[in-house]
């Protein structure tokens, strides 16, 4: 083999070492790259006119005014329907015996005062029979009463019985046991005269319509 030829052998086995040394080093480094940095802008805070507020501020203020003024109105219907209902007309007031009795004292300027002690004396014999009370076979005092209605709602029978004692009646109630419902009755009296009684149930059936049934007190 001759000179040449070795040299060129030799030539491309040191070319072929130097490729295999440096080739892999050149696609083993990293590709340099730029970071970009791009600034986010901040949203605008939002703007409130001065304007605005204040129209809302008003608003308000309206609608508080409006609320307070309908609150006074409702309690003042309120108060003035109480009043009604505890003043009662004169169809409403009951006639009592005592009280009809006492009217008839009242003794005229042109009278005499032999008259009027006359007309006393009667009186008081009459009020002392009329409040003496009737006694039964047993000797047990004869009472009269006025059974209004009866409720199952307790509640109601609670309104009702307000009503009546702010028109001036005597009223009760008794709970009344029927299977497993207990009931609620209202009741007017008691009283001595059964005429006083019968004067309330039509006064109490004019103003709530309310027949009720007269009876016996059964304490």
């Amino acid at each position: 083999m001759d000179d040449g030829l070795k040299q060129r052998l030799v030539g491309a086995i040191v070319l072929v070492a130097l490729a295999v040394i440096f080739l892999p080093q050149l696609f083993d480094q990293e590709t340099p790259y730029q970071v970009v940095k791009v600034p986010i802008p901040q949203p605008p805070a939002s703007v409130v006119e001065p304007a605005y507020i204040e129209q809302q501020r008003q608003r308000v203020a309206e609608r508080q005014t409006e609320l307070v003024s309908k609150e006074l109105a409702s309690n003042k219907s309120e108060e003035n329907e109480l009043q009604d209902n505890t003043q009662p007309t004169v169809e409403e007031q009951v006639p009592v015996e005592l009280i009809t009795d006492d009217r008839d004292i009242v003794v005229d300027e042109n009278n005499t005062a032999q008259h009027a002690e006359e007309k006393t004396d009667t009186i008081e014999t009459d009020t002392q029979q009329t409040i003496l009370p009737s006694l039964d076979q047993q000797g047990v005092p004869v009472t009269w009463t006025l059974q209004l209605a009866t409720f199952g709602n307790r509640a109601n029978a609670d309104k009702l019985l307000r009503e009546l004692r702010a028109a001036g009646y005597k009223a009760y109630s008794k709970q009344v046991a029927t299977g497993q419902k207990s009931l609620t009755r209202v009741y007017v009296g008691p009283s001595l005269s059964k005429d006083s009684v019968i004067q309330q149930q039509q006064s109490i059936a004019k103003r709530w319509s309310l027949s009720g049934l007269v009876m016996r007190f059964k304490p």
